[in-house]
């Protein structure tokens, strides 16, 4: 699978917003849900929107992932992002931009923006949170069940091996009853692997994890026989058609030009989605 990092983590943070939103810095998380990511009104996509409860009320978790090195343009980004959000929904917003590498850092990403004209004090102050992830514990993300522990690929080992690190989140990830899930899971996990060392070093942590599994997930299978994107439009169009009926042209154009990554979150989606509006959203 070519990896699209930023797509990987939008698909891990569907699976367990709450944990996603309590790494951002919250502390209490009584609900999280996805919410719509599209600001058509700016013509922008954000990379994943969570709606938190808490016992204050509901605010909008924006969570930008950064794996590039553009990371002196996120503060303005993120500023636009925010308005952009609180024009469409009326919430405050908690903006949190997580950096998957180090060549992602920038000096400009302090956590505060400030504006400055002519005057001693700033006109405009803007403040965010940044997570760079391999300053993270690792034993803070393995949480079991939780796709929150594949991000540990990224994180701070301490003194473990990155081999001792395969078989924590290995842990983390069996715990999880769906078969198509685990595999999705591990997947990702070997592509974050390659993202901080090698391909090789991803077949050593993950390989057979990913070599077991291929024989008894049902998608993967599926992926083999038919090519990996046809196979995810396929599977996709035939398992939705039966639930929401026959989808409209334009449902049909965007899941033709959805990245194998999109299609299998979509297709991963499909066991909660009430429609096809629900299913398909960037």
């Amino acid at each position: 699978m070519k990896a699209d990092y930023d797509q990987a983590f939008k698909i891990l943070v569907d699976l367990n917003p709450n944990d996603w939103a309590l790494l951002t810095g919250l502390t209490v998380v009584n609900n999280a849900a996805g919410m719509e990511t599209e600001l058509p009104e700016r013509n922008r996509h954000l990379d994943r929107l969570i709606r938190v409860s808490d016992d204050q009320g509901d605010i909008a978790v924006h969570l930008e992932f950064q794996a590039g090195k553009s990371g002196n343009r996120v503060p303005i980004r993120l500023i636009d992002y925010s308005i952009g959000v609180t024009e469409k929904y009326r919430l405050p917003v908690h903006s949190c931009v997580v950096l998957l590498r180090r060549p992602a850092d920038s000096p400009v990403l302090t956590g505060a923006y400030k504006q400055r004209s002519r005057g001693v004090m700033p006109y405009l102050t803007f403040r965010y949170r940044v997570v760079r992830l391999w300053q993270v514990p690792v034993n803070t993300l393995l949480l079991p069940g939780s796709s929150v522990a594949v991000a540990g690929v990224l994180s701070d080992y301490g003194t473990l091996t990155a081999d001792e690190i395969a078989l924590r989140i290995a842990a983390c990830i069996n715990v999880i009853s769906d078969i198509d899930t685990r595999a999705m899971l591990f997947t990702i996990a070997y592509n974050l692997a390659g993202l901080r060392f090698n391909d090789s070093q991803a077949d050593i942590m993950f390989g057979r994890e990913i070599s077991v599994l291929e024989k008894y997930s049902v998608t993967l299978q599926y992926f083999i026989r038919e090519g990996e994107e046809r196979g995810q439009r396929n599977l996709l169009l035939a398992s939705a058609r039966q639930v929401f009926g026959t989808p409209t042209q334009q449902v049909i154009e965007k899941i033709n030009e959805a990245t194998s990554e999109k299609l299998l979150a979509w297709n991963t989606r499909l066991r909660t989605a009430q429609s096809w509006s629900e299913l398909i959203t960037d």
